[in-house]
């Protein structure tokens, strides 16, 4: 009945909690981590840190946390409630093997009492919620388990050899879910020496009893060495060690409130580093020197209190040690609070009554906890309710805004965060994302450059800019966006092909040409940069059209859809109608409306059509084409020709107005002069052709006939 109420009791506590949304971190962890979406890649998770984020440099070696979130992934997607299903389990699981562990050293009643309360302690509510912070409830689950499991291997006088093996494999899991696990080695010596009072008889004896974890120790740090986690962890920390170590003795005395009196609870707790040694750090070190003082002294009458307290502080140790970006979190207690009510469990002789009451309150406080974590604008609305006044929270509470698309309180969240601390690029970049998104896109182009000058190895940036450039047809500028990109990273396919795209919008074919090749190289599974590679051949003329031709069979071999290679069957039969082999081309563009119907191959089609004779099917193509696609300039384009043809005069300039408004080019501008001036419009046709040569290239035969037919009509008038 127990193992009853404290399902009902985790259940009942993080129910809520199951509709809460991915958070910061998830979305570069497991949003938009590729590795995640392929079973596959499990193997490799065990080796490369590198596939633990879609962001360089915040790789890390967690594979069993990798492989959860992939099974997630493979059973629904990205469907959140799974997500926080398996938290919710392992949560529910860690409290069965605390209390477990309690009875052990206290009894029934107490144990159960020290389950409820580590159960509902509001401060399990963010590695609960936070989906990235699963490895905490891993950690939970196989460093209790592997405690459990070496108990039970050692409690009676014949050793167990099958809750041996079970103790070590955990062990394995628990290093393989984050490096605190390495706490659970002397943490296991504790355990024997307090719970269970065995004294080693002899080296011997220690190395037969506790040499295969301190050995599977070793190979875990080797590990770590190797795949060279370890190396990017220690290089480059964010403070001195004397500041760090200020700063986390101040923190312990912080910790111990937020356990004692969790309120208010905060994504980004109001703390700041310690510099000097101040009241706050000489209040700190004294509790610690008090608790080692009382477990020194008290630890043969009250093992399990003093282990309970000894873990805790184990568990923090490597926090304490290690400099982070983010001082103090709640995540980080998860494990401290486990085994602070452990200690609690053997001391205590609570009531019956209390116990209720106390669960429940911290039920209905764990609940409310929950509700801050629902959505990302509630979880930093939270925060900055709970006193946080610092750049993290407003850039995120930015960040949350426009997410929800709430422009102005994005904006003002953004501006807010800047004036407490303008060093960081990222909240330029999101401005001007800001701005870009509402259509001022000359006003975000500066704000980019802010966040450039600022972040300037950010690929996203560079990406950004050069958009923004593109959009204002400032073609020049956006190459040279993405010259400075490929000048800190020469090997990303995806810049040289964007730079392919631009050369194409300057009509630098050669150049473009050589951007793909580029770009096909670094991405040889990526059917794009062939596709692109042929589209650049194909405008060098007749002579590299075969080449064009061997660019798109080769795309179409990667192609891995429907779309995709009716994209590339469209531009293959564009080419070889160019080609004049028009079965060909009919043949290659019937395919690509078979696969997809679009408004591209409907009017590449009626090109071919109009090319053989066949004017009726090349009506019906081009006005498929744009039924598809309303701004299709070249089908009115085509479509105007036929009606000018036919002598349909005012049917012809309705439909070449529709062109030239949609981007038709020279060809719809020549042929709308032609009816203008057939219609006896002759100011009207002088504009047109004089549109057209502000248009048209150097060279262009259409433009060359427009300069010659002013000037007979000048010499007319």
């Amino acid at each position: 009945w127990q193992t009853a109420v404290l399902v009902i009791v985790v259940w009942s506590a993080y129910g809520n909690s199951l509709g809460g949304s991915f958070q910061y971190d998830d979305f570069h962890s497991i949003v938009r981590n590729p590795a995640l979406r392929d079973l596959g890649n499990v193997p490799a998770f065990f080796h490369q840190p590198s596939m633990f984020s879609a962001d360089i440099g915040k790789g890390m070696y967690r594979p069993v946390l990798l492989t959860t979130l992939a099974l997630n992934h493979a059973l629904h997607g990205y469907d959140v409630v799974g997500y926080h299903v398996v938290n919710v389990m392992l949560h529910l699981a860690s409290v069965l093997l605390l209390w477990q562990l309690a009875r052990r050293c206290a009894t029934s009643s107490a144990a159960l009492a020290a389950a409820l309360l580590f159960a509902t302690h509001p401060l399990t509510a963010e590695p609960v919620n936070y989906i990235s912070s699963r490895s905490e409830l891993l950690l939970g689950v196989f460093f209790l388990g592997s405690m459990w499991a070496h108990i039970k291997a050692f409690a009676s006088d014949a050793e167990n050899r099958g809750f041996r093996v079970l103790a070590a494999g955990l062990c394995i899991l628990a290093l393989l879910s984050k490096a605190t696990a390495v706490m659970l080695l002397p943490t296991l010596l504790l355990v024997d020496r307090m719970m269970l009072g065995w004294r080693p008889q002899s080296l011997v004896d220690l190395l037969r009893r506790h040499g295969v974890y301190w050995a599977l120790g070793g190979v875990y740090v080797g590990a770590i060495a190797m795949n060279g986690f370890l190396s990017g962890s220690l290089a480059a920390p964010v403070r001195s060690a004397g500041v760090q170590a200020l700063t986390q003795i101040k923190a312990w005395a912080y910790y111990v409130r937020l356990v004692v009196v969790p309120r208010p609870l905060s994504v980004d707790h109001v703390f700041s580093e310690a510099t000097s040694v101040g009241a706050a750090v000489v209040f700190g070190a004294a509790l610690i020197l008090s608790l080692l003082w009382l477990c020194g002294r008290h630890w043969r009458r009250l093992p399990a209190p003093v282990l309970g307290l000894l873990m805790g502080g184990l568990v923090l140790l490597p926090t304490t040690l290690m400099p982070l970006n983010v001082l103090i979190n709640e995540r980080r207690l998860y494990l401290v609070v486990a085994a602070l009510c452990m200690s609690l469990a053997s001391l205590a002789r609570l009531r019956r009554g209390a116990v209720v009451a106390a669960t429940l309150a911290l039920l209905l406080l764990t609940a409310e906890r929950n509700g801050a974590w629902a959505t990302q604008t509630t979880l930093w609305e939270s925060a900055q309710r709970s006193g946080s006044q610092s750049y993290r929270t407003w850039v995120n509470l930015g960040k949350a805004y426009h997410e929800a698309g709430q422009v102005e309180a994005t904006k003002k969240a953004y501006e807010r965060a800047l004036q407490l601390d303008d060093r960081h690029g990222d909240v330029y970049n999101n401005l001007a994302v800001l701005l870009h998104q509402s259509g001022r896109v000359g006003e975000a182009v500066p704000w980019y450059e802010m966040a450039l000058s600022r972040y300037p190895d950010m690929d996203e940036i560079y990406q950004n800019l050069a958009d923004a450039h593109v959009q204002l047809e400032n073609f020049a500028q956006a190459a040279s966006v993405y010259e400075a990109a490929l000048a800190l990273d020469d090997n990303n396919g995806a810049v040289w092909n964007n730079l392919g795209e631009v050369h194409m919008q300057r009509h630098d074919y050669v150049g473009a040409e050589a951007a793909f090749r580029r770009a096909a190289q670094l991405l040889p599974d990526n059917h794009e940069p062939g596709n692109n590679l042929g589209n650049a051949l194909d405008a060098q003329g007749a002579r590299r059209r075969s080449e064009a031709v061997e660019a798109y069979r080769g795309a179409l071999r990667l192609a891995p859809d429907a779309a995709a290679r009716g994209a590339i069957y469209a531009n293959l039969g564009e080419t070889l109608r160019r080609s004049r082999d028009f079965s060909g081309a009919a043949a290659v563009l019937d395919s690509s409306m078979r696969l997809v119907a679009t408004a591209v191959a409907c009017d590449y089609r009626g090109r071919v059509a109009y090319d053989t004779g066949d004017m009726a099917a090349a009506e019906a193509f081009w006005q498929r084409a744009v039924a598809l696609d309303a701004t299709r300039g070249s089908a009115w384009s085509g479509l105007g020709d036929l009606r000018l043809a036919a002598g349909d005069l005012a049917g012809a300039e309705q439909a070449l107005r529709q062109a030239v408004g949609s981007g038709g080019g020279t060809r719809a501008w020549l042929s709308l002069a032609r009816c203008l001036e057939a219609r006896a419009a002759i100011p009207a046709a002088r504009d047109a052709y004089e549109q057209l040569i502000r248009l048209g290239q150097a060279g262009d035969p259409r433009v060359t006939a427009a300069q010659q037919r002013l000037l007979e009509l000048a010499q007319a008038q």
